[in-house]
């Protein structure tokens, strides 16, 4: 079936994103003219306030289900092996900087892939826009989950 007007991937990498589209195109250093999500991002590095702030969370509000989980095992693994899950400590400014600098480009990536997988049909744009956009929901999972995750591993190595 001939799509009436060819979709960019502009407008598609837009629909998957939702509402804050023209903050990641310029965090990327995309523009609508040159939005090729083949190559890697313009900018490589940059600063994410609300990843570096609330790290999981801001994963699963991004939707990025399989990063946020990997987060959460990695943090409840090193915390464990340190001792540490109940004082804020060099490890948490680690979380911090490391999800502040590569927030961005750890949801590039995720675009990348979700923009990549949908077939370009008349629907193309409504399959971006459900599957990406953001969920408070997952959000508050993603929290809600780490202290239960803490729990756990705090029984198991008695904090």
């Amino acid at each position: 079936m001939e799509l009436e007007h060819q979709i960019t991937e502009s407008q598609k990498t837009r629909a998957f994103i939702g509402k804050k589209a023209d903050v990641y195109f310029r965090k990327w250093g995309l523009t609508d003219e040159h939005a090729d999500l083949s190559a890697e991002p313009v900018k490589r590095i940059s600063w994410n306030w609300a990843a570096a702030l609330f790290s999981g969370a801001w994963l699963g509000y991004r939707k990025m289900y399989k990063e946020a989980i990997i987060y959460l095992l990695i943090l409840m693994t090193v915390s464990s092996l340190l001792g540490v899950a109940n004082e804020f400590t060099i490890l948490d400014i680690g979380v911090f900087v490391i999800l502040g600098f590569l927030g961005n480009r750890l949801y590039f990536h995720k675009v990348k892939r979700e923009v990549n997988k949908v077939e370009p049909d008349d629907n193309a744009l409504e399959k971006l826009s459900a599957a990406g956009g953001t969920t408070w929901l997952c959000a508050l999972g993603i929290a809600v989950l780490g202290g239960f995750m803490g729990m756990i591993f705090g029984a198991i190595f008695n904090w």
